[in-house]
């Protein structure tokens, strides 16, 4: 049981990870509208291929991830709630080290009480039946 959370949980976090940091770096190259040296005339069209750009980038980690997904709720757990918390703490995770990783910034004690609850709470749904 626990290796096969681990396996949904290290899957999720990979993809949540990825489409996270890919958002925020096209938040950041919004304000130029420069992609890949070329200036884009607005911030409509520039989101329009940053989307196609985030479409083509994460089509691996979605689909392995949707794949697992689907594997976890059909075969594995047979509850949505242990996915569904699971997912949680795996954004929670992923938004605190790209937070930290990308813009250097580090969570409040009253976050990162949080997010050990987060987690806590997924485990607890794995584990108390």
């Amino acid at each position: 049981m626990l290796l096969k959370w681990l396996i949904y949980f290290c899957v999720s976090f990979i993809g949540l990870f990825a489409f996270q940091w890919m958002l925020y770096t096209g938040t950041e190259l919004s304000k130029t509208r420069v992609l890949f040296g070329y200036v884009l005339p607005s911030q409509y069209f520039f989101w329009f291929v940053w989307a196609a750009v985030m479409g083509v980038a994460l089509i691996i980690p979605n689909s392995v991830s949707f794949y697992v997904i689907g594997l976890a709720y059909n075969e594995w757990f047979k509850k949505v709630w242990i996915l569904s918390l699971t997912v949680f703490a795996t954004s929670a995770i992923s938004t605190f080290l790209v937070a930290w990783l990308k813009f250097s910034e580090i969570p409040s004690r009253g976050a990162l009480v949080g997010l050990a609850f987060v987690i806590a709470g997924s485990l607890i749904s794995v584990f108390w039946r």
